[in-house]
Order: structure tokens, then sequence, then C-alpha cells
């Protein structure tokens, strides 16, 4: 068969680059459009603080200093675009986008242009990968930084570059020569390290990439126990590092009570929007995973798993681990399960079901080939590489699934409804309604105070027991004494009476909830809930239902 032409490859790169198109449009078009979700407002305002006095303070005083470097990023950016929906979700979209953009580079290095355009291609259009690119959240930062973690440690420590030398020994069994056998690049090694720092400081879940290092570890162990003698086995890095890391925690457990703690602390704490029958499922994941939601990809997956065990594809293995093993810990270990716990190592997932999908096609290829049929014989004569005929075809043929249909729509979903990620509320048109109707002297009630504090410029009192029980938890109190909200420093309503003194007590105000929250104990009581459909006149909600106005004079 002749040589494809050069327009073929142009053709695949042309495709490339439309496939960057359309991530970048899901990822940024009317990025700025939806109300600020719960957890924005703490990026925008930490951002506001930089800027004015190079601090990390929440409009309560206190310090929010959850993933700084993302700070950095935010602050950046609402330099350049304002203190909007935009300026303050524009770096989740970049390194959304940016993740895609080194994935891409990584595995057509790793293992080929097939597997990186089919993985692109599936990462752009998920949901759930589309969704947390539109949030102003950390995620996508910690994605990124994961994935060069995942790179370099696979360059650095586990590829090796001189085959012949690979757990052997030299004439002159010398340290330096055993080290020399181990055949590690270290410069990639200290990258590794220092990214996986980083991903560490964004977010602690990090070190669950040290668990999947260590688990490949003491599988390829188990394998060169099997393969080479003793002393061999007990010279290799794979033996020494996974002893090392073994120790290491066993010692740091023993001698350090800090680390106890924490440890206890995280297998036991659930905050209270963890609280939900949905992160309670222990078999969430699993069922996402195996759900019509990103079908087929979960049975590409456990098809992936067994073709690289069958290959001995050590990156695949590596990969599949990095997801398996932070599925199994929240699943089997941990009490509760969110969908953003799981999205820093979902990009493997994808990668092990893509390779399965290449591998499927390069059999069916090999079949098709030696054929020689009628349709080999038409398209031989017609198309310049029939073969990637296939890869055309099936790629094409993944727009029927449900995924890729979701996430073309995610920019253009409605308040109300899921984004893959999150669920945006119409805070912006209840504050508005308000402005309307205001003389700017009302008390102002609200179950998420620092997001109407922004879209409305005031909040007095803050309803949301979520906020109240961590104000407890922290010892948070005002110079009267009392609890005060952690964000917006304001103080609370938590009960009946306190909200009819109040209200009784002045001469009108409004009730800004979301309805969510209004219908969960864990945020409103059912008592204040009673209160106000029985005592509070509704004024306004929200065209899609979201946000609900009440109102006395």
């Amino acid at each position: 068969m002749n040589k494809p032409p050069k327009r073929l490859n142009l053709t695949f790169d042309a495709f490339v680059i439309f496939i960057f198109a359309i991530a970048f449009f899901l990822r940024f078009y009317n990025l700025g459009g939806p109300s600020l979700w719960v957890d924005e407002p703490y990026h925008l305002y930490v951002a506001k603080s930089l800027q004015e006095d190079n601090s990390f303070n929440l409009p309560s005083g206190d310090t929010y200093d959850r993933a700084k470097l993302f700070a950095y990023f935010t602050e950046a950016s609402t330099k350049i675009f304002g203190l909007n929906e935009f300026g303050v979700r524009f770096p989740s979209a970049l390194f959304g986008l940016l993740s895609l953009l080194i994935i891409y580079v990584f595995i057509k290095k790793l293992l080929g242009s097939s597997v990186a355009i089919v993985a692109i291609f599936l990462l752009s259009f998920i949901p759930l990968e589309v969704g947390w690119a539109r949030v102003s959240r950390f995620y996508t930062l910690f994605q990124f930084f994961t994935i060069l973690v995942w790179f370099t440690f696979y360059v650095g420590f586990i590829k090796g570059h001189s085959n012949s030398k690979a757990n052997g020994f030299l004439n002159n069994n010398t340290l330096k020569n055993i080290i020399r056998t181990w055949d590690i690049n270290w410069i990639y090694l200290i990258l590794f390290v220092i990214f996986l720092l980083i991903a560490i400081s964004i977010q602690i879940i990090g070190t669950f990439l040290l668990l999947s290092i260590l688990a490949f570890l003491l599988l390829y162990c188990i394998y060169l126990f099997l393969k080479i003698d003793l002393g061999r086995f007990l010279l290799s890095k794979y033996f020494i590092f996974s002893f090392t890391m073994v120790v290491t925690s066993i010692v740091g457990y023993v001698l350090f009570p800090q680390l106890r703690e924490l440890v206890k602390m995280g297998l036991t704490y659930i905050p209270p929007f963890a609280k939900s029958s949905a992160a309670q499922d222990r078999f969430l994941y699993l069922k996402f995973i195996m759900g019509k939601g990103i079908f087929p990809l979960g049975a590409l997956f456990i098809i992936g798993i067994f073709q690289a065990v069958f290959r001995l594809n050590k990156l695949i293995i590596y990969s599949a681990l990095l997801f398996v093993i932070q599925v199994f810990l929240f699943t089997f270990v941990f009490s509760y399960r969110l969908f953003q716990y799981l999205y820093n190592v979902f990009p493997f997932f994808v990668i092990v079901a893509s390779y399965a999908i290449v591998n499927i096609v390069v059999m069916e290829k090999e079949i098709f080939e030696k054929s020689k049929n009628f349709i080999f014989k038409f398209l031989s004569k017609y198309m310049p590489n029939p073969s990637k005929m296939l890869y055309i075809s099936l790629i094409f043929i993944l727009p029927f699934t449900q995924f890729f249909v979701d996430g073309i729509r995610t920019p253009f979903v409605k308040p109300g409804k899921s984004n893959g990620a999150v669920t945006f509320l119409e805070w912006r048109e209840a504050a508005n309604y308000v402005k309307i109707h205001s003389n700017g002297t009302e008390e102002i009630i609200t179950t998420l105070p620092l997001t109407l504090k922004y879209y409305l410029g005031k909040a007095d009192y803050d309803m949301n027991l979520s906020d109240y029980n961590l104000s407890k938890e922290n010892l948070l109190k005002n110079k009267n004494g009392k609890y005060y909200d952690y964000y917006s420093g304001k103080p609370f309503i938590t009960n009946v009476s306190q909200l009819d003194s109040l209200i009784k007590s002045t001469n009108s105000g409004f009730i800004i909830v979301d309805t969510y929250r209004l219908n969960m104990p864990q945020y409103v009581s059912p008592e204040i809930r009673k209160y106000i459909d029985q005592h509070v006149k509704k004024l306004y909600v929200s065209p899609y239902g979201t946000i609900r106005v009440f109102g006395w004079k």
C-alpha cells in the first residue's frame, strides 16, 4: 500500500486543532453568564484582598488559605478582566484547557498519536471535565499538576532509558554502579517531587498519588521477585523505593502524633455539605464509572487494564492505579464521596479507555486488511489509507453517546440544572428584584451572605446552619460573644425565636434563600422553614425556581 500523503497528516492535524477549538468553546463560551456558585465568592474576595493589601482575607477578616497558588492566578485574572464572574472563572477554564494540551503532548510522546487523539476527544466533551472548568475552584489547577506528577514520575523513574542495564549489575557492584543500574532520570524525578508538593498544597488528597505510586511499585516488585534472582531483586530500584516508602510511612505514623490525628480526622470527618444521600452512597463512583452517563468508557477501562496486563504496559497499569486507588479509598475507606475528589485522576481513567479503543481498532484493522474483501478493495481504491478510516469511524460514533450530548449542552445549561459538576442558582436575578423593591434600609437574611454581598451589596444575617456549625467548631465569636459566619462575618439566625424577634423589632426586611438549602435540614431548620411559610410573605420566585424572596413590612 502506498505511503499516506502529507495531506492526510494535515487532515489529522486539522482534526486535532478542531477538537481543541471545540474544547475551548465549551469551556469559555458564556463563562460569565451564570451567577456565582456557592464556593466561588471565596476566591473572588480573596483576589480582591490580594489586590488591596496582599492578604488572603475574606470579608469576615479571617484568612482563607486554601490553594494559595490558585488565589494568585485568580488575582491576576481579575486584574485583567475585573472582579466579576468571568474574571474569577478564567483560571479554571484556562487550566482545564492546558490540562488537555499537556495530556495530548505527553500521550502522543508515550503511546502514540492515536491514543492521544481519542483521549483528548473524550476529555473535551465529558461533562465532568467541562463542568469543573467552568467553576472558579482549584480543581482544574489540581488536575493540571496531577498530570505533571504522573508524567514526571513515569519518565523519571518507571520508563527507563537503557534496558540492558535495568535491574542488573555492572562488573563492580559499588553503590554508584548499583544506582546507575536503576536507570533513573534524576532531573525528572526532582521535578516530580516539586510538582507533587505543589499538588498537595492545592488539595491535600494529592497525597493519595503517593499511595497509588506505592501500589504500582509493590505490584512490580512481585513481578520482579518472580522473574529475577533474589540478589538483583533486593537491589532493584522498585524494591528499595517501595521499602523506603513503607518504612517512612510507618515511622512517621508512630513518631508524629499530629500525623496520626490528621489521618484519624480524615477517616472520620464528614463536612455538612457531604451529608446528602448521594455523598453517602458508598458505590457512587462505581455507579458513575459503569453508568450510562459515560457509557461505554467504564467497560473500555476494564478492557484496557486487561490489555495492559497481558502486554505488560507499565504506563497503562500505572495510570490505571492512579485512578483505581483513589476510587477504592473513597469507596471503602472514607465516609463520603464527591465527584470533585475524583476529578484530578479522571484523565487516567480516560487514557486507559482510549488505549483499549485503539487496541480494539488495531486488531480489527489487521483482520480488515487481511480479509481483502469488497469493502477493503473499495476503500483502497478511493481512500489513500483505508485503515485510518476505522479510527475516523470510531470517533464519529462517539457523538451519539450520552456524555457527548451532555457535554455540548454544558455552556447552555439553565440555572437549577447540573452542568456536569455543579448547579448554578439565580442569585443575580433575585438581587436585581430586591434592588428594585428596596429602599436600602431593610434587614437582609440569607442562606449565602457572601454571594448576596456581591450581588446586592449587603447581607445582614446568615441563616445557614452549615456555616453556623463551622463557626462553632472553630469558636468564631465577635466582640459581643456571638458566633459569626467565617466567610462574611455576619451574625446568625438559627432558630424561630431569633427570627420572630428580628421581624417584630424591625420595620422591614427580606429573606433571600435558595430553594435547595431551604428544603435541606442541615442548612435551614424545619421549624424556621415552617415559620417563613406561615408568617412571611412570599414576594418573588426566580424564573427557574432556584431562589425565593420573602419579605415583611
